[in-house]
């Protein structure tokens, strides 16, 4: 690290901390790698959550809506699906891009 020079970002004016590099090195930019890389499982998991859990809702919705009888169990379960559709097309991927987009910055 001695020797090197880096483009320094400076912290702002009511702030105590030292600036930190903004092309992407020093402890900030490693710590961030360490982040990601321990985060992947994570993301592969949740990817699979959302990609499984839109298809196989969509399923049981498609399912349900064309059943000749409908009962009072049919349309619980179509509930379920809808809530759980919504959360695994919108929520898990919201939730992924936040593992994304995280930094110590």
């Amino acid at each position: 690290m001695s020797g090197e020079m880096y483009h320094l970002v400076p912290a702002g004016p009511n702030s105590s901390a030292p600036p930190c590099p903004a092309d992407g090195t020093g402890p900030v930019a490693e710590l961030d790698r360490q982040f990601a890389q321990l985060q992947l499982p994570v993301i592969v998991l949740l990817l699979f959550v959302c990609i499984f859990g839109t298809v196989g809702n969509l399923l049981v919705i498609t399912v349900s809506v064309h059943r000749r009888r409908k009962s009072s169990a049919t349309v619980f379960i179509l509930a379920l699906a809808g809530v759980d559709l919504l959360i695994s097309a919108v929520a898990v991927p919201m939730r992924v891009f936040s593992y994304f987009r995280y930094s110590y910055r």
